[in-house]
């Protein structure tokens, strides 16, 4: 008996971890996550169209755009790209000839998903224009209601 719970407890942990907890999120917003810092902000435009998932948001000295290519179910991260401009400079992740950058220049995306009308997008990004920039983890976290109906 003791083994089965330790089991279900396994799987709860595991199942829970995958998902993130952002019950406060209000329709239409993004969460930016970098160093101890965090804010919020208004989307100003989002959708999906057949395959590429588009956001645009802002707040007052942030700016965020992703444009997201899904195959099938999955977010393809080489093909995608997220910049997010905030104090430390515009930080970019992803493909290079999509944020307009040298190879090598941008950061990675790590992880990016949309589940209903959640999109999450973790990178470590770079700060563009500066070459050898020092990685900088971001964490993006968005509800856009529109993406429910095709997704």
């Amino acid at each position: 008996m003791y083994r089965f719970l330790l089991v279900i407890l396994a799987a709860l942990v595991v199942a829970v971890s995958g998902c993130r907890n952002r019950p406060d999120l209000e329709a239409d917003t993004v969460r930016v996550s970098w160093s101890d810092r965090r804010i919020e902000l208004v989307v100003i435009s989002c959708g999906l169209d057949d395959d590429v998932f588009v956001l645009g948001a802002e707040s007052s000295g942030a700016f965020v755009q992703m444009l997201l290519v899904t195959d099938g179910e999955a977010v393809d991260p080489t093909r995608s790209a997220v910049t997010v401009e905030v104090d430390v400079g515009t930080l970019g992740a992803g493909s290079a000839d999509l944020l307009g950058v040298d190879p090598g220049s941008p950061g990675a995306i790590t992880n990016a998903s949309i589940r209903g009308d959640r999109i999450d997008v973790d990178a470590d990004a770079r700060i563009l224009g500066q070459a050898g920039s020092p990685v900088v983890s971001i964490e993006v976290d968005a509800r856009c209601p529109a993406v429910e109906d095709f997704v």
